[in-house]
C-alpha cells in the first residue's frame, strides 16, 4: 500500500504484516499508540475558524486511517476465506473417494 497523506498516520504493509495486524493484539496495539500520539499532539482550538477546520481534518485522516485499516482487514479475510474454501473442497473430495472405496471394500460382503 502506497502512503496516504489523508491518514493519521501512514500504513505500508507487505502481507505478512497485514495478518500479524490482525491476528496478533500486540500489532495493532502497536499502530494504534502511533495513532493516539498524533491525535494527542493536536492541541484543540474551536475559537477560530482555521482552529475548527484543523479538528475537522484531524476527525477525517482517523475516519480515513480506520476505514482503510478495515478494507485492509477485508482482503486479509478474503485471502484466508480462500483457504479455508480449499480447504473444504478437499476434504468433500477425500470423503468422496473414501466413501466409495469403502463402498467398494464392502461389495462382496453386501452382496452376500
Amino acid at each position: 500500500m502506497s502512503e496516504n497523506t489523508d491518514l493519521i498516520v501512514p500504513i505500508d504493509l507487505d502481507q505478512k504484516q497485514a495478518i500479524a495486524l490482525f491476528t496478533k493484539g500486540d500489532e495493532f496495539d502497536t499502530l494504534f499508540a502511533k495513532i493516539k500520539e498524533q491525535t494527542d499532539k493536536h492541541d484543540p482550538d474551536i475559537s477560530t475558524e482555521k482552529g475548527r477546520a484543523a479538528i475537522r481534518s484531524l476527525a477525517h485522516k482517523v475516519t480515513r486511517t480506520k476505514t482503510t485499516l478495515d478494507e485492509l482487514g477485508k482482503g486479509v479475510k478474503e485471502e484466508a476465506q480462500k483457504t479455508v474454501n480449499a480447504v473444504d473442497e478437499a476434504r468433500r473430495n477425500m470423503k468422496a473417494k473414501l466413501d466409495a472405496l469403502k463402498t467398494t471394500v464392502r461389495q462382496p460382503l453386501t452382496d452376500y
